[in-house]
């Protein structure tokens, strides 16, 4: 498909939205990049694929755990956007990948909540 080769996704693009969805949501009590009492470790994956138009998927890979501490669980999610039929500057990937990785951060989030129980449990060892 016609357009630009090169696909910017810069890791402090993916750190402020991680950091802002999750303050946003509220599912820890506070939120930071500096070490704190539990850590989630966030890898990212962005494919594009140009079936028709453009699609963006991002897969997050993220382990919870306690300072200092094996992680206690490991998500897997994923989120995908379609984006336009044609890439001329990179600029035209931002909406679909910011799009593509608040899905996969709100799955993310999701699956933590859903195990709050078993979080907490493990914290009082």
């Amino acid at each position: 498909m016609p357009g630009i080769p090169l696909l910017e996704w810069p890791a402090q693009d993916l750190r402020q939205a991680t950091v802002g969805y999750f303050a946003q949501r509220r599912t820890f009590t506070t939120v930071g990049t500096e070490p704190a009492d539990m850590r989630l470790v966030v890898k990212a994956w962005l494919t594009l694929r140009a079936p028709d138009r453009y699609l963006y998927r991002v897969h997050l890979e993220s382990d919870l755990s306690f300072s200092g501490q094996a992680p206690l669980k490991t998500y897997a999610t994923e989120g995908e956007a379609l984006g336009s039929s044609v890439r001329w500057v990179t600029a035209s990937d931002q909406e679909p990948i910011a799009e593509a990785t608040a899905q996969a951060l709100h799955q993310l989030a999701a699956q933590i909540e859903h195990d709050r129980e078993l979080i907490l449990k493990s914290n009082h060892r």
